[in-house]
């Protein structure tokens, strides 16, 4: 007889998110598909594991980013990130043999050529392996060899930053804020994310566009964006687990000699900061006569990447539930409210004392 799950409810602080939500009216297609894919490859280890797979809501999650995307195209960005989810717990997060940034990086290297070769036999034959080669397959199918290219180097920016990261776990630093906002860019793989926005709408962005000061500006802005809110949200989850994950609130408190609650409010200043930039900055991108109609769907996309983002994480079994260390049964769940609106936060921060972001500001 399994105990009684507890619940508690969590009041967050307000999101400044004035963007309208939108979701893809296929998100149950996508789900069912997703898990069944879980299945076939095996991912899953019995069928706890299995609903706690599920309780990721990809679907969901880019249904939200990609609301009237391609169906084949969505779908393989469904079934990546259910791969990926699953490939951070088992193999980036926590501390563990297979965790260590010398069998990460061993293991990243071999996956990189599998992404660019799906046939290299390099890695062995396991649930996790023998899925991004079926990703691998497919995107070969799918894309343009640009979209290809780039899909494969976010994955190199994601497992460079990831085993930065890691390095820092394991020899118990904590980043100085600037460098931890470098790191964070990296590490949360949101590159691979925002690459599959060209290939679930089914178009390649030209290159001069994707690659312009401004257009990098927003997508690195909208990666940093949800990186801070999903840190406000997941830090109960990873707290509860014992993971000791960093945060960017960790590294204030350490590096600014300041409490917790001081450097809560000056990460939302930050991240707000960084929200009136990028609505300035897709604005005016957006009424550009020479925009291509690829692009202005992709800065759209972003948009709804950054509501998106904070709309599944506020009710995603990922962060609602927890498990003790190990385990596939939750013990406790959590009931996040939280308001979505206009209002910025007025507290007023230099951020250029944080040159590794600054750089967006002067586009």
């Amino acid at each position: 007889m399994t105990s009684p799950i507890i619940s508690r409810k969590i009041i967050l602080p307000d999101f400044f998110c004035p963007i309208p939500p939108e979701i893809h009216r296929g998100v149950a297609e996508f789900d069912a598909a997703t898990m069944s894919w879980v299945d076939d490859m095996g991912i899953a280890s019995d069928p706890a594991h299995r609903n706690k797979l599920h309780g990721n809501n990809c679907a969901e999650f880019y249904s939200r980013i990609t609301p009237n995307g391609t169906i084949e195209g969505i779908q393989l960005a469904v079934d990546w990130h259910s791969w990926a989810f699953s490939f951070d717990d088992v193999y980036c997060d926590q501390d563990s043999e297979r965790k260590k940034v010398g069998h990460f990086v061993a293991l990243a290297c071999q996956t990189l050529r599998t992404l660019q070769a799906p046939e290299a036999a390099l890695l062995p034959e396991n649930a996790h392996n023998n899925g991004i080669r079926d990703l691998a397959r497919r995107y070969h199918a799918l894309a343009t060899p640009t979209q290809l290219y780039r899909w494969v180097d976010c994955h190199r920016q994601w497992f460079m930053g990831t085993a930065w990261m890691m390095l820092a776990r394991e020899n118990h630093t904590v980043p100085d804020p600037n460098s931890y906002l470098a790191m964070r860019l990296k590490d949360s793989g949101g590159e691979t994310v925002t690459a599959m926005i060209e290939v679930a709408n089914a178009g390649e962005i030209p290159e001069r566009e994707l690659h312009a000061p401004a257009t990098e500006a927003l997508t690195e802005l909208t990666h940093m964006i949800a990186i801070l809110d999903n840190e406000l949200v997941s830090r109960y989850k990873e707290a509860y687990n014992q993971q000791g994950d960093l945060t960017f609130i960790d590294s204030l408190v350490t590096h600014g000699r300041m409490s917790h609650d001081h450097a809560e409010l000056e990460a939302i200043s930050i991240r707000d900061r960084m929200m009136e930039h990028f609505l300035y900055l897709q604005e005016r991108e957006l009424h550009r006569k020479s925009l291509s109609a690829q692009l202005s769907t992709y800065l759209e996309c972003l948009g709804s990447l950054i509501r998106g983002n904070i709309d599944w994480s506020l009710k995603c079994p990922r962060y609602t539930k927890l498990y003790e260390p190990g385990q596939n049964n939750p013990t406790s769940e959590l009931a996040f409210q939280a308001s979505i609106g206009t209002g910025a936060s007025p507290l007023t921060v230099d951020l250029q004392k944080f040159p590794a972001v600054a750089w967006w500001w002067n586009v």
